[in-house]
């Protein structure tokens, strides 16, 4: 609140500088900068501004009054989403490095089986893993909001990525007992396009990880369409869903705080906000449709712009 205080203090002092605001009165200025003395310091007793002129004053005050009150609100709203997001950085951090210091002291149990030694590494790494992750995206949001982040553009065969992804993530799909496809909707011939790679691996590899992890003994098919000069990807999963309530929220980075008891929210929002921003730097929008129990499934499009063999 101490950065509200000092944004506050300093607007009401112009406020208050441009309007003449003096002892809960208003006084006039002068265009050559002087203020006029009102009907109280008038010694005959004579008001100096007459009826109309009150009026405006009264619309000037009435304006500043409003934008003083709206620069309040955008500052507490500034406020609260600076808190949701420390608490929001603060959770995706601490919860993989808990994992990670409470399997190492396991380890050192002079007693432990090798079964049990092996499984406990393979804890540790993932969460090593997870919390790498976490940080490269609390750095590439910081980047996105410093407005840093530029597309690099690419050709490439998009069937080749899509057999990449399906390979990469082939065999942790199988660790969750899923069913794992997936579709090109173009010809290797027309499958030869322009954008930015690595952005495009990054939306797919994130909601791909998502779909898989909460999903189990079920099924996630990933793919892409052309439709009306733009490629349709999708990727669905009949995992544990998300609530109707989160869905408008899933994508916003700065509100995860206000609803941190929700599993899949708090493990996906970080990744998820990044998608967003990295489709809409691409050309493309995202969005999501879910019923929980029964899965999800995230969509996004980008400009197809094809490049000749």
């Amino acid at each position: 609140m101490l950065c509200i205080s000092a944004h506050l203090v300093k607007y009401v002092e112009e406020t208050v500088s441009r309007t003449g605001m003096t002892k809960n009165r208003a006084k006039r200025v002068e265009p050559r900068g002087e203020v006029a003395p009102d009907h109280q310091d008038n010694p005959a007793g004579q008001a100096d501004m007459d009826s109309g002129n009150r009026a405006d004053s009264d619309d000037v005050l009435k304006a500043e009054n409003e934008a003083l009150k709206a620069k309040i609100a955008d500052l507490e709203k500034r406020n609260r989403l600076n808190t949701s997001l420390l608490l929001s950085i603060s959770k995706e951090i601490r919860t993989p490095l808990n994992t990670l210091t409470g399997f190492c002291s396991f380890l050192s149990d002079p007693d432990l089986s090798y079964e049990k030694r092996a499984s406990f590494t393979k804890i540790i790494l993932d969460s090593s893993d997870h919390l790498l992750s976490n940080v490269s995206d609390i750095v590439n949001i910081a980047i996105i909001e410093k407005g840093r982040k530029t597309v690099n553009e690419d050709s490439f065969n998009l069937n080749m990525l899509m057999k990449q992804l399906y390979e990469q993530y082939s065999a942790r799909a199988k660790e969750q007992n899923n069913i794992f496809k997936y579709k090109a909707g173009l010809s290797d011939s027309k499958a030869r396009i322009k954008t930015d790679k690595a952005k495009l691996h990054r939306v797919l590899s994130s909601l791909l990880i998502n779909a898989i992890k909460f999903t189990g003994q079920g099924k996630v098919r990933f793919g892409y369409s052309l439709k009306d000069k733009e490629l349709l990807f999708y990727v669905r999963d009949t995992g544990i869903g998300i609530p109707v309530e989160l869905q408008k929220l899933v994508f916003r980075r700065f509100e995860m705080g206000e609803v941190s008891d929700n599993h899949y929210y708090c493990e996906s929002s970080l990744g998820l906000s990044i998608c967003k921003a990295y489709i809409e730097m691409l050309g493309g929008r995202i969005w999501v449709e879910s019923t929980p129990g029964l899965g999800s499934s995230f969509y996004f499009t980008i400009p197809y712009r094809p490049v000749s063999s």
